[in-house]
Order: structure tokens, then sequence, then C-alpha cells
């Protein structure tokens, strides 16, 4: 009886260690994407756009003395001949110590030498909401503040769900038009700027082939005096580190 008793306590101690370890300080406990599907075009004509590259990232705000944000995953993909792209949907389970995903996750960059890049973010995807005293329950209601869209949810907290937290993508399943390019120069300062944008996630040029593969051919399409004021990237030693 004593060694059943023994068993039954040290089982119980190990399973309130790992729940402690890996069950965080409060909402949520995971986090829930479903897969996110979009077409891509040309804004003018509505022809599809094959070969767009495609980069998805999450970023966790980790709070402490100043806000930091890490990766806490990425994605990339190119569209197909009919203009679709897909981003795998998935689930992970949050360690306690790791930061939270901001509303607009994912943030997702769209690529096409000749076109202005296309930028994704989960803005529009939730409604504000006031909060308004039922009188005969004494509970809050949360009213949405303007009329909501397909696709779009009127939550206090966007898209929580207990124990967890399910991601919506306000673009998921919309025709995204992405427009021409005009010049060469404002080819080259698009570049530029798209290729800032990237480095911020600090993700090596290994883990984004298909972006950088796509970033250097419309590089590739520059005049040579243009070529000089905007540096070549993913194939120099180093780059990424």
């Amino acid at each position: 009886m004593k060694k059943r008793i023994l068993g039954i306590g040290c089982t119980s101690i190990l399973v309130l260690a790992l729940v402690w370890w890996f069950w965080p300080w409060g909402c949520p406990a995971y986090y829930e994407q479903d897969p996110i599907r979009i077409r891509v075009v040309d804004k003018d004509t509505g022809a599809p756009i094959e070969g767009a590259a495609v980069v998805a990232v999450w970023m966790l705000s980790n709070a402490g003395w100043e806000t930091q944000m890490t990766v806490y995953r990425y994605e990339e993909t190119a569209t197909d001949r009919d203009g679709w792209f897909q981003l795998s949907g998935w689930k992970r389970w949050r360690k306690r110590t790791e930061g939270r995903l901001k509303d607009l996750d994912p943030e997702i960059d769209i690529y096409k030498p000749g076109y202005r890049n296309g930028n994704l973010t989960n803005k529009k995807a939730y409604v504000p909401v006031v909060g308004i005293l039922d009188r005969s329950t004494g509970r809050t209601k949360w009213e949405p503040t303007t009329n909501i869209e397909p696709s779009q949810m009127a939550e206090k907290y966007p898209g929580w769900r207990w124990p967890g937290a399910k991601r919506y993508f306000y673009w998921n399943g919309r025709v995204v038009g992405l427009e021409k390019l005009s010049s060469p120069e404002e080819t080259a300062r698009m570049l530029e700027a798209l290729a800032g944008g990237i480095n911020v996630y600090s993700l090596r040029y290994s883990q984004l082939p298909i972006f950088w593969k796509t970033w250097n051919e419309g590089w590739a399409t520059l005049p040579p005096a243009l070529r000089e004021t905007v540096p070549q990237r993913g194939e120099h030693p180093g780059f990424g580190d």
C-alpha cells in the first residue's frame, strides 16, 4: 500500500512539474492556424501571376525592460500557374517562457520581378469592440464598433479561445492584385526596401531560397548603374550571419 501511494505521489509531482513548465503564465496555452490560401493577380489585367515568391512570418512579442521580437514560425512558397499559393495549417503549444503573437501575425510578403511588393498583415481581421453592461445579468457584452465583414472577428481579445488561440487571417481565400512598377529607379527603391524588411526577421539566405532567388532575378533586371546602388543579396559570403 505504501509503495502504491508513493508511486501515485511521484507521478502526481511529475505531472505537476510538466504542467508548470509547459503551461504559460496566462492564455493562450497554444496557437493554432488554419491553412491560408490566396490568389495573386495583375492589378490592372486580373491575369494570374505565376512564380511570385511568398514569405510568411509569425513574430513573438517578448515583454521586458523593452519589447523584443523573435521569429515564432516562418514559411515560404510560390504561386502556381493560376496565381494561387497555400501555407500549411499548424498547431503549436506555447511554453510559459515564450512571448505572445500580435494581432497582425502573420505578415506576408509577395514579390514577383516587375511588380511592386505585396505586403499583407492581419490588421483587418479583427473589429474593435466596446463593452456594454447588460443590467439584467450584470455581465458585460462586447459589441463590434463597425460592421463585420466575412473573415473578420469581433472580440475583446482577438482570436483567443480557451485554452488556446486560433489565428485567423483576413486575406484567406481572397484575391490580391500586384501593381506593375513604372521605372527601373522605382524597382531599385522597392528592392532595397523589401530586402531590408526581410532582413529584420534575421532569417538566413538558406532559409528563404525561393524568395532570395526571385529577389535576385529582379535585381538582375536593373541597369548596371542602378545595380551599384542596391547591393546584391543572398549570394555574397557572410550574408545573414
